[in-house]
């Protein structure tokens, strides 16, 4: 008896921490199902139509079997003016991004251009926006930063080969991001849907008459293709600055690593510069600045009543605009970065050349500085090293240059953070960067990573052969 009420009690213990578990393991799987509907939002998401979509996004950097053989051709964003009625026509379709060397993006865009066309009207005006979805695969949509408007109704999606029409108001002054909404917004601005869209005071900014030359600049950043996951918790690879043509003759660029190095803006000693400024994102913060002068003006959100004075750096968050205004008051060559140096390294830096006399052609500086760095290559022949690391790896085992003659190494990581190191010549770069040296005698070098974190950074080692 008394040994079939021991296996009684046995057996309700075991019976209560099996449903313990049981509930445990429901409760577990529900929050399972939960993080992963919210972390892909848009992978299988009914839209305003009555729709489904799927975004083919597997964490890989396989391309869209749709989008395999696309390289749509950018066309020129169509804008009239009746009155005070703006009409607008853009495209969304896929276009080949050469972000740097070796590095294509099969980007979503808007028009064939990242950032998308920009668009200037003025306060007060009505939009009449059109978009045409050239995507065969994914719905696409707008949203202006610019404008009141219900999301559920005007910021909706257009699903692939349709258009859709839009109307809206644009009432306050500002500088202000354009994007696609479409779920998961992410995803779609990661693969470059965005762009600037300028709602031009009706009274004019206060310092307009002092303002000699103006430009549009937009930083956005760039992440593994087409990867949601590394677009939510990794880190950027690249941060680019881009300027769109706000007049004509202007220069108009692809947010890629150097575009406003090789095609640096100008003006004249002593002028005062406006900028249009504006921080894409889509996640990180970008603190802009000028290296080498301060801002006299500044305008939050490009708001004429937001107006601060001699600022050093302006704050811009992901979706912040600015208008900043500032004097070069000798003639040289003036960077404008991001001041979160790490930004930098990933690209974020620009150039603005004041001159005392006159402002050579466009062609010209593009020839100059587009081409530099491929001229002083041609030029010193193999004396000028590339050098690429990706992950524990040199992109070469053995580099040969000649011997009395001066050797420049130009390092970048690719993949990863690296440096180099030649002990022999002092030379010690982190991360990227430049270094030049003579070597008087023929002989073979240790070339080495000198980021002293892992086995894999220690066995990262090359020759340096002079002849």
């Amino acid at each position: 008896m008394f040994k079939d009420i021991k296996w009684t009690k046995i057996s309700i213990v075991l019976v209560f921490w099996i449903a313990i578990v049981t509930a445990l393991l429901n409760i577990s799987g529900n929050n399972h199902i939960i993080a992963s509907g919210d972390n892909n939002s848009g992978t299988n998401q009914e839209t305003a139509h009555g729709h489904h979509h799927q975004h083919h996004n597997t964490g890989d950097s396989a391309v869209i079997p749709e989008h395999l053989n696309l390289n749509d051709k950018p066309v020129p964003m169509e804008i009239s003016r009746t009155g005070k009625d703006v009409y607008v026509t853009m495209t969304a379709q896929i276009t080949d991004i050469d972000i740097k060397d070796g590095y294509t993006y099969k980007a979503w865009t808007f028009n064939g251009e990242v950032p998308g066309p920009l668009v200037v009207v003025n306060e007060g005006d009505t939009i009449h926006f059109t978009l045409e979805n050239h995507d065969p695969i994914i719905p696409h949509s707008m949203d202006f930063h610019a404008v009141h408007a219900a999301p559920d109704k005007k910021f909706i999606d257009v699903h692939p080969n349709e258009d859709g029409t839009f109307v809206y108001q644009a009432s306050n002054p500002g500088v202000f991001m354009y994007h696609c909404g479409t779920g998961p917004a992410l995803l779609h601005i990661g693969n470059g849907m965005h762009g600037m869209i300028i709602v031009m005071p009706n009274d004019g900014y206060p310092t307009d008459n002092e303002v000699d030359r103006e430009y549009v600049v937009i930083q956005n950043e760039w992440y593994k293709y087409n990867d949601l996951e590394d677009m939510t918790y990794g880190q950027s690879g690249q941060v680019v600055l881009s300027t769109k043509a706000l007049h004509d003759g202007l220069p108009n660029t692809n947010g890629t690593v150097g575009a406003l190095i090789e095609e640096p803006l100008t003006a004249k000693a002593g002028e005062k510069v406006r900028f249009y400024v504006l921080n894409v994102g889509p996640n990180e913060t970008s603190s802009f600045h000028v290296i080498g002068t301060q801002f006299d003006d500044v305008y939050i959100d490009g708001n004429p009543a937001n107006h601060f004075k001699g600022m050093q750096t302006v704050l811009l968050p992901a979706s912040g605009g600015a208008v900043v205004e500032f004097t070069l008051k000798e003639a040289g060559q003036y960077k404008f970065v991001s001041h979160q140096f790490d930004q930098v390294e990933k690209g974020a830096a620009g150039l603005i050349i004041a001159f005392d006399d006159k402002i050579p052609d466009r062609s010209e500086l593009k020839k100059q500085f587009g081409s530099a760095e491929k001229n002083k290559a041609d030029s010193e022949g193999n004396n000028y090293l590339k050098i690429k690391a990706t992950n524990y790896e040199f992109d070469q085992k053995e580099y040969t240059v000649q011997a009395g003659e001066e050797v420049t190494i130009d390092f970048t990581s690719e993949q990863g953070y690296h440096g180099l190191s030649i002990d022999e010549f002092n030379v010690n770069i982190h991360g990227r960067g430049k270094a030049s040296f003579t070597p008087d005698k023929p002989g073979k070098y240790k070339i080495y990573c000198n980021i002293y974190c892992g086995t894999g950074h220690y066995e990262m080692e090359a020759i340096l052969n002079v002849k």
